[in-house]
């Protein structure tokens, strides 16, 4: 879907209009089990920390910069060869867009730095398609001016600078480094800690002060580590809470939620409010709440 989205953007009034067919096959143009004498390691590979060139190669071949899209008949033929034999293959027979700038200058051979190159150029256009604001709520609460619709966004400079000092505060606790692997998800280098980080404002004279959407790819984030957090932050408070995974798990039947069209869930509702102990985690199906004391977080401001 995304590549026929990206196709049909790649077209301009310069280009004859041709309906795409029905049935098109996605192809990898360093090839799943292409030879290392055709496809040799790049001199300097864009390896993460701790990761081997085979590793690296594993990671990077199903992203977006190595896939195209060919006919079934096509990509039977330019499957594994070598890359030149690809691109003659696919220059015949190939009317794509996608596959245009094979014609005038590719490269001679096809690495994992090319796969990157390809891949940042396919994602700007992927902006095009699919744009999104330059700020947008951070979770569900965000407030809206009813008289004029307009929303009340909080810096995303500020949330950044929030959501870091809570990450490295829980990092500090757990003696573990933690990297992004989204805006909102961390892990440790071995895989054995995940945090999945959520900021709120405040919001005044409303007795649910802190809002914030929980989503089922959170929670199978978290899932698959040994050690999960659900860290919620609060933009006027310098302390956060990290909601051990086991913990949430035990009480999101217990949450409000927003379900889709077919009847999954979109995400749970996370409400906090203030008790005379601290703030606690509103439980609303069983009319209780739990006191998040013992998950509290201190951290100093940056």
């Amino acid at each position: 879907m995304v590549l026929r989205a990206l196709e049909e953007k790649l077209h301009t009034r310069r280009n004859e209009v041709i309906g795409l067919p029905a049935r098109l096959s996605v192809e990898h143009l360093l090839p799943q089990k292409g030879s290392k004498a055709d496809y040799p390691f790049a001199s300097a590979m864009p390896s993460r920390d701790g990761e081997g060139d085979d590793q690296c190669r594993e990671r990077m071949i199903h992203t977006l910069g190595n896939l195209t899209l060919l006919t079934g008949e096509l990509n039977a033929s330019a499957s594994n060869g070598p890359f030149p034999d690809k691109v003659t293959k696919i220059v015949e027979d190939s009317d794509l867009r996608l596959n245009a700038w094979l014609r005038t200058a590719p490269p001679a051979s096809w690495t994992e730095v090319d796969i990157l190159k390809r891949g940042e150029a396919l994602f700007r256009t992927a902006l095009e398609v699919w744009p999104r604001a330059a700020t947008e709520p951070e979770n569900l609460a965000d407030e809206q001016i009813p008289a004029k619709g307009v929303w009340r966004f909080t810096e995303a400079s500020e949330l950044q600078l929030k959501r870091h000092s809570l990450i490295q505060a829980l990092a500090s606790r757990e003696q573990v480094a933690l990297s992004a692997d989204s805006v909102a998800r961390y892990g440790d280098p071995s895989g054995n800690v995940r945090v999945v980080v959520a900021i709120s404002k405040h919001h005044v004279d409303r007795g649910l002060p802190y809002w914030y959407g929980y989503m089922p790819q959170w929670q199978t984030y978290l899932e698959g580590a040994a050690r999960g957090y659900l860290l919620l932050g609060c933009m006027d408070r310098n302390v956060g809470f990290a909601i051990p995974r086991d913990v949430l798990t035990e009480n999101l039947g217990a949450l409000n939620n927003s379900p889709t069209k077919d009847g999954s869930i979109r995400h749970w509702h996370v409400h906090l409010v203030e008790r005379s102990e601290g703030l606690a985690l509103v439980l609303p199906r069983i009319d209780q709440t739990l006191d998040l004391t013992p998950y509290l977080l201190r951290f100093t401001s940056q």
